[in-house]
Formats: C-alpha cells, structure tokens, sequence
C-alpha cells in the first residue's frame, strides 16, 4: 500500500518502484495510474499528509497536445 497526500489528484506524478506514474484516477481508497508506455496500474493507497510527502516538488515537463474543435454558425454562410 502506497502513502499519499490527502489532495492527491489527477494528473500528479508520483514515484513508484523507481518509475514516475500519471495518476488517472482517484478514488477513496485506490488510484488508477498510467506508466509510460500507457499501461495502466490500479494501486491500493492511503491518504495522510506526512513529513515526506508533504513537501512540494517540481514536475515533469511534458508538452500536451490540446485539439479544440471549433463549431461554424450556420448563418453565417
């Protein structure tokens, strides 16, 4: 079972078996991760705020391909 903080959410990196994850998912007593190679881990947690976890850390830079898709009014043509 892993210890994390209490606000844990997606889209945290945590470090886990020397790998950085993605969290996915959050649920009371488990989350859903997702490994670099897109596989993804359900893991059993605990949520409480320690010493270690609690210090604030700097991520990952990762670029994120964003797609918005744009709707045309249709009085305009």
């Amino acid at each position: 079972m892993l210890v994390v903080p209490l606000a844990v959410a997606v889209g945290w990196e945590l470090f886990i078996d020397d790998k950085v994850v993605v969290v996915k998912e959050v649920h009371e007593h488990k989350v859903i991760v997702e490994h670099s190679d897109g596989r993804a881990e359900e893991i059993e947690v605990a949520k409480e705020d320690t010493e270690e976890n609690a210090k604030d850390l700097e991520g990952s830079e990762y670029e994120e391909e964003i797609e918005e898709e744009v709707e045309e009014d249709e009085e305009d043509e």
